[in-house]
């Protein structure tokens, strides 16, 4: 039960980052002034 929860917890972890990286790499391309 626990080995499960530990589990989720890293697949979880693992697609956050992801998700960070992705919001950090966009808010890069929006500071960005391209007018």
């Amino acid at each position: 039960m626990v080995h499960k929860f530990e589990e989720i917890l890293i697949v979880h972890r693992e697609v956050l980052q992801e998700w960070v990286m992705d919001l950090s790499r966009f808010n890069q391309l929006c500071s960005i002034p391209s007018l």
